[in-house]
Protein backbone atom coordinates (compact mmCIF):
# COMPACT_ATOMS: atom_id res chain seq x y z
CA UNK A 1 0.00 0.00 0.00
CA UNK A 2 1.04 3.15 -0.76
CA UNK A 3 1.56 5.40 2.67
CA UNK A 4 2.88 8.81 0.34
CA UNK A 5 4.15 10.39 -2.20
CA UNK A 6 6.61 13.40 -3.13
CA UNK A 7 8.06 15.20 -5.55
CA UNK A 8 10.62 17.97 -5.78
CA UNK A 9 12.27 20.01 -8.55
CA UNK A 10 15.65 21.96 -8.31
CA UNK A 11 17.28 24.24 -10.99
CA UNK A 12 20.64 23.51 -11.28
CA UNK A 13 21.39 27.51 -11.05
CA UNK A 14 20.17 27.16 -7.57
CA UNK A 15 22.58 24.78 -6.79
CA UNK A 16 25.45 27.13 -7.91
CA UNK A 17 24.36 30.32 -6.47
CA UNK A 18 24.12 28.00 -2.79
CA UNK A 19 27.12 27.22 -3.68
CA UNK A 20 28.89 30.29 -4.42
CA UNK A 21 27.23 31.82 -1.11
CA UNK A 22 28.17 28.97 1.13
CA UNK A 23 30.73 27.15 -0.48
CA UNK A 24 31.52 23.58 0.44
CA UNK A 25 29.73 23.49 3.79
CA UNK A 26 26.72 23.63 2.12
CA UNK A 27 27.73 19.92 0.18
CA UNK A 28 29.17 18.46 3.18
CA UNK A 29 25.33 19.40 5.18
CA UNK A 30 23.74 17.91 1.97
CA UNK A 31 25.58 15.01 1.35
CA UNK A 32 26.78 11.93 3.30
CA UNK A 33 30.54 10.83 3.65
CA UNK A 34 29.43 8.14 1.31
CA UNK A 35 28.12 10.39 -1.40
CA UNK A 36 30.87 13.01 -1.39
CA UNK A 37 33.37 10.78 -3.31
CA UNK A 38 30.39 10.40 -5.91
CA UNK A 39 30.76 14.21 -6.07
CA UNK A 40 34.45 14.41 -6.01
CA UNK A 41 34.26 12.20 -9.19
CA UNK A 42 31.81 14.31 -10.82
CA UNK A 43 33.29 17.27 -9.91
CA UNK A 44 36.68 16.16 -11.59
CA UNK A 45 34.69 15.56 -15.25
CA UNK A 46 33.36 19.46 -14.91
CA UNK A 47 31.78 21.64 -12.59
CA UNK A 48 28.51 21.20 -14.80
CA UNK A 49 28.51 17.37 -13.50
CA UNK A 50 29.38 18.32 -9.88
CA UNK A 51 26.41 20.54 -9.87
CA UNK A 52 23.63 18.50 -11.25
CA UNK A 53 25.09 15.79 -8.96
CA UNK A 54 24.68 17.98 -6.05
CA UNK A 55 21.06 19.26 -7.49
CA UNK A 56 19.71 15.51 -7.72
CA UNK A 57 20.59 14.43 -4.31
CA UNK A 58 18.72 18.39 -3.02
CA UNK A 59 16.05 16.99 -5.11
CA UNK A 60 15.82 13.32 -4.37
CA UNK A 61 15.78 14.04 -0.19
CA UNK A 62 13.26 16.73 -0.45
CA UNK A 63 11.27 14.26 -2.36
CA UNK A 64 11.88 11.01 0.37
CA UNK A 65 10.97 13.64 3.09
CA UNK A 66 7.53 14.64 1.71
CA UNK A 67 6.74 11.15 0.65
CA UNK A 68 7.16 10.72 4.55
CA UNK A 69 5.16 13.32 5.65
CA UNK A 70 7.18 15.45 7.65
CA UNK A 71 9.64 17.36 5.27
CA UNK A 72 13.35 17.98 6.56
CA UNK A 73 12.42 17.48 10.22
CA UNK A 74 13.34 15.59 13.46
CA UNK A 75 15.03 12.47 12.19
CA UNK A 76 14.38 12.93 8.67
CA UNK A 77 17.51 15.15 7.92
CA UNK A 78 19.82 15.13 4.61
CA UNK A 79 22.60 13.11 7.06
CA UNK A 80 19.90 10.45 7.42
CA UNK A 81 19.32 9.65 4.09
CA UNK A 82 21.92 8.18 1.77
CA UNK A 83 21.26 8.14 -2.42
CA UNK A 84 23.56 4.74 -3.91
CA UNK A 85 22.90 2.93 -7.02
CA UNK A 86 22.09 -0.58 -7.46
CA UNK A 87 23.85 -3.51 -9.64
CA UNK A 88 21.97 -1.77 -13.02
CA UNK A 89 22.78 1.83 -11.88
CA UNK A 90 19.24 2.37 -10.47
CA UNK A 91 19.10 5.04 -7.28
CA UNK A 92 18.30 3.77 -4.22
CA UNK A 93 17.84 5.24 -0.86
CA UNK A 94 19.54 4.01 2.52
CA UNK A 95 18.88 5.27 5.66
CA UNK A 96 20.86 6.00 8.71
CA UNK A 97 19.30 5.53 12.51
CA UNK A 98 17.16 6.85 13.97
CA UNK A 99 15.27 7.35 10.75
CA UNK A 100 16.00 3.37 9.51
CA UNK A 101 15.21 2.26 12.77
CA UNK A 102 11.47 3.84 12.55
CA UNK A 103 10.89 3.31 9.06
CA UNK A 104 11.96 -0.55 9.61
CA UNK A 105 9.63 -0.70 12.73
CA UNK A 106 6.84 0.58 10.44
CA UNK A 107 7.57 -1.47 7.58
CA UNK A 108 8.56 1.28 4.82
CA UNK A 109 10.39 0.91 2.10
CA UNK A 110 10.61 4.48 -0.12
CA UNK A 111 11.10 4.02 -3.79
CA UNK A 112 12.71 6.97 -5.70
CA UNK A 113 13.57 7.81 -9.41
CA UNK A 114 15.62 11.07 -10.54
CA UNK A 115 15.61 12.99 -14.06
CA UNK A 116 17.98 15.71 -14.95
CA UNK A 117 18.20 18.00 -18.23
CA UNK A 118 20.77 20.64 -19.02
CA UNK A 119 19.51 23.53 -16.18
CA UNK A 120 17.13 21.03 -14.24
CA UNK A 121 16.60 18.14 -11.89
CA UNK A 122 13.66 16.45 -10.68
CA UNK A 123 12.81 13.61 -8.25
CA UNK A 124 9.84 11.32 -7.21
CA UNK A 125 9.35 9.25 -4.61
CA UNK A 126 7.05 6.93 -3.05
CA UNK A 127 6.77 5.41 0.20
CA UNK A 128 5.41 2.04 0.20
CA UNK A 129 3.97 0.29 3.26
CA UNK A 130 5.16 -3.31 3.29
CA UNK A 131 4.14 -4.74 6.60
Amino acid sequence: MIRGIGCDVVEVSRVADVISKHGERFVERLLTENERPLYRKRKALSDSHALAFVASRWAVKEAVSKALGTGIAEDVTFQSMEVMHNAKGAPLMLFKDPLKERLMQEGLFVHVSITDEKSVVAAFAVAEQRS
